[in-house]
Formats: structure tokens, C-alpha cells, sequence
């Protein structure tokens, strides 16, 4: 999470995709991530608000996590007012864009809550008082028809290479896979320090110190949760 500058008044929280509660007012979405099959046109998510303070609440689907510019698809209601101890179910809509049809797309669906002022609040010139805003960056995955394997059995399907300092991890896969853990000769490997979600047919390095041995990994599922442990044998590869 980062804090970006003060914009009239209030403070902006950004939240990673994997959060799903706001440290601040309560606010908190139903899901982690949101997976559009090419088959359906809609799909929901919805948001709660389980503090007293109402919010006003802007949702839209950008490119990238740092890139604001449009995708195709539409939230609605794109801007709402979410009361104190309610839930609001939101949309989010298809535009029909050519997308790729052999591997998933990713994008970021943006939600961003910003404490509502009345009035007297808002042409108080003494009042100095600054209020905190939040917003949730969700990934979502649109996953064309006819996809094999299953992204269940996708996980599994990583292929692991090393050297002295680095194992190379290879997603053959037309999913995008999030790592969630990574453990390499019993060591565990630190997540934090790179992007652990690998593309389709992409790759990634992580350092390691370790040279041989077993490597074990577990990826975020498409409920948000962890899958059950996958293991194979590394084979070494020439630096």
C-alpha cells in the first residue's frame, strides 16, 4: 500500500489487490480478484460498508495498476453514494473489445471510497480537518472460452530451472499464475522483492543461494485462496 497527496481536503489509501478491508471506515469488498469467462457478459462484486461514516464510491477498469487508461469494460453504477452499515452490489460489463483468445487478459478493476461531506462540512473554511479516502486496486482476468488445462490444474504445470544464484520459473500455461509461496530446497524464497505473478508462457527469476534441490509452490487460486501444494524436481541449467 502507498499514500498519495492530499486532493481537496481528504488523503488517498491505496490497497493491494490481495486486501479485501479497509484499515479505515469499515469499507471492505466481497472478493480479491474477478474472473470474466468470455462466455458471460457481466459479473458482480460487491462492497460493504460496516462503519457509520457514509462514502462516496467511484469504480472503474483500467489498463494497468499504474495505468489509469481505459479497458473495455464498464462498472455500474460508476459512482455511488454507500451509506454506513449497507452493501452495494456492483456490475462490471463487457464492451466487446478484441481481446486475445489462446491466453487471458488482466486488468485492474479501481475502487476508490471517499468519506461524504455535507454541506456545512465542505464550506467550513476554519475546518482543517483531514478526511481519509481508500482505494482498491482488483485484479480481474478475463479468460477466454476453451482454455486447457483447467486453471486448477494449471498451477501444477510450472517448470522450474536453476543456476548458482537463480531459480528460473517458467509458466507454460495460457493463465496468469500468482505465487503465493515458493520454497526451494526447504528455503523460502521471498515473494516480496518481485512480481509473483508469472504471464502466460512468461518467466520469471528469483534469487536464491541454494543449488539443488526440490522446489515447492502454492498459487493463489480463483477464489482468492491458496491451492494445495505443488512439487517437482529442478533441473539445472547451464548459466
Amino acid at each position: 500500500m502507498h499514500f498519495e497527496r492530499p486532493l481537496a481536503g481528504w488523503l488517498l489509501l491505496t490497497l493491494s489487490p490481495c486486501l479485501l478491508a479497509s484499515p479505515a471506515g469499515g469499507i471492505s469488498l466481497g472478493q480479491t480478484r474477478l474472473i470474466f469467462p468470455a462466455t458471460e457478459h457481466a459479473q458482480s462484486l460487491s462492497i460493504k460498508n460496516t462503519g457509520s461514516a457514509r462514502y462516496l464510491v467511484q469504480s472503474r477498469v483500467q489498463k494497468g495498476i499504474d495505468d489509469p487508461s481505459a479497458a473495455p469494460f464498464m462498472v455500474t453504477p460508476p459512482l455511488l453514494l454507500l451509506p454506513g452499515k449497507s452493501q452495494q452490489l456492483l456490475r462490471v460489463l463487457y464492451q466487446g473489445a478484441e481481446l486475445p483468445e489462446d491466453r487471458e487478459a488482466v486488468f485492474y478493476l479501481a475502487i476508490t471510497a471517499v468519506p461524504a461531506q455535507t454541506a456545512e462540512t465542505f464550506n467550513d473554511r476554519k475546518n482543517t480537518k483531514l478526511s481519509l479516502g481508500i482505494r482498491f486496486m482488483t485484479k480481474l482476468f478475463y479468460r477466454p472460452a476453451g482454455l486447457t488445462p483447467s486453471h486448477a490444474d494449471a498451477i501444477c504445470r510450472l517448470q522450474f530451472q536453476h543456476t548458482k544464484q537463480t531459480l528460473h520459473a517458467h509458466n507454460p500455461t495460457p493463465y496468469y499464475i500468482t505465487l503465493g509461496t515458493l520454497n526451494f530446497a526447504g528455503k523460502a524464497l521471498d515473494l516480496a522483492a518481485r512480481e509473483p505473478m508469472l504471464a502466460p508462457y512468461a518467466s520469471a527469476d528469483f534469487p536464491t543461494s541454494t543449488s539443488t534441490g526440490q522446489v515447492q509452490w502454492q498459487a493463489i487460486t480463483d477464489h482468492g485462496g491458496l491451492s494445495s501444494p505443488c512439487i517437482a524436481n529442478v533441473q539445472w541449467k547451464q548459466p
